[in-house]
């Protein structure tokens, strides 16, 4: 008897044509729904008969009423690695699996060009205005000719490892040396800033030279000038996670190839890595609060994420300039890398176990106290993953 599944919400009828389905044909009798649903009872009544639904995102809500009423439901799927509109613990109740799918392809680079286009043409805003028979061209759009702006991502961003509470972490840079060519740089970063925030992110380009106090656009040969004379080691660290991200893709990548010398040196003195090691220490001292925490803060704290991640980074920093085949922008490829040529001393299947379960938690403290204490539960009860977190971090097991 084969299970039938519904495809929800597939407005775009591609849902059949982005995925191999040939695997589940003889199991699985999908049918596809090309328009909502509609309100609850609508729901119940037409699911009530499947086995397998498929969510497209936060269309059609799943809370506990609909879950209870669906007496076939057995596995609940999301596009994307979240759905904020399934209530997981009604699920659970029921024995209902919840899963999510990976992206596919690499969408960033159009969706960046689309914000680009509203930002400084305002066309999704103009466009709305028109068709509501409202006054149009309101705003005076920037003119790119002659412009070059690269846009930085730094941090998570750079090294595309962003969670829930992520910010984004981006510099800009621009071509040319005059007072023309600063004040349009500055004014389509700012541009960019606006854009990130309407689209409901927190950007952050607190990471430039001088922060704050600094321009927010530098030229290239502005950044060159930094680096050379007044960077400090935590900069060069910062640049191991640098990637081009929107805007000119020829002076993003030569800004990451000319970061990329800075951030991997010949030869790594010992006051750098003394200073490297009194940075995590000031982190853990200044923001871990009360100080009493610091051994059970999982993202700063003692053998916390932030250790693993400076642990890395300085073994990148040591070793990368010599040896380029284990440079990279990501943790978790870093620690392969780094454990296959022997130049990190704990074992890599212990390290990348601790790592993710420490994101797992990570990002459940920011959805809520709830998912901390599940997550940390679950930890706890993998006794593998527990020992090996117990013994990197120079806990005692209770």
């Amino acid at each position: 008897m084969a299970y039938r599944c519904a495809i929800l919400d597939d407005y775009q009828n591609v849902a059949l044509k982005m995925a191999d389905w040939s695997p589940v044909a003889k199991d699985v009798d999908i049918t596809v729904f090309n328009a909502p649903l509609g309100d609850k009872d609508k729901v119940i009544r037409a699911l009530a008969d499947f086995d397998i639904v498929v969510g497209m995102r936060e269309r059609t809500p799943f809370p506990r009423a609909v879950i209870e009423a669906l007496p076939n439901l057995k596995l609940l799927i999301t596009t994307g690695a979240r759905n904020a509109s399934f209530d997981l613990a009604a699920a659970k109740e029921r024995n209902v699996v919840v899963c999510g799918t990976p992206s596919i392809g690499n969408p960033t680079a159009g969706i960046a060009i689309g914000l680009m286009l509203e930002i400084t043409r305002r066309i999704g805003l103009e466009n709305a205005r028109m068709k509501s028979g409202g006054l149009w061209q309101t705003t005076v759009g920037l003119d790119l000719e002659g412009q070059t702006l690269g846009v930085i991502g730094l941090g998570k961003l750079g090294a595309q490892e962003l969670n829930f509470a992520s910010d984004l972490d981006v510099v800009f840079v621009y071509e040319g040396e005059g007072t023309a060519e600063f004040r349009r740089g500055a004014e389509l970063a700012e541009r960019v800033l606006e854009g990130i925030r309407d689209a409901g992110w927190e950007p952050d380009a607190d990471l430039r030279p001088e922060g704050r106090s600094g321009p927010i656009a530098r030229s290239f040969a502005a950044y060159l000038e930094y680096w050379e004379r007044y960077a400090e080691t935590w900069e060069y660290q910062s640049l191991l996670r640098s990637r081009f991200v929107a805007g000119d893709e020829g002076l993003g990548r030569r800004f990451c190839s000319f970061a990329s010398d800075f951030a991997y040196p010949d030869y790594l003195p010992v006051e750098r890595v003394g200073e490297i090691r009194r940075m995590r220490e000031r982190i853990e001292r200044e923001r871990v609060r009360p100080p009493e925490a610091s051994r059970f803060h999982f993202k700063l704290g003692y053998g916390s994420l932030a250790d693993v991640q400076f642990a890395v980074e300085l073994s990148l920093m040591r070793f990368g300039g010599r040896h380029p085949e284990i440079r990279t922008h990501r943790t978790l490829d870093a620690i392969e890398r780094l454990a296959a040529t022997g130049r990190f001393r704990v074992t890599m299947g212990d390290t990348i176990n601790v790592f993710l379960a420490q994101q797992r938690i990570s990002a459940a403290d920011f959805l809520g106290g709830k998912g901390v204490r599940e997550a940390a539960e679950r930890f706890k009860a993998d006794k593998k993953v527990f020992a090996e977190a117990v013994a990197i971090m120079g806990l005692k097991s209770e």
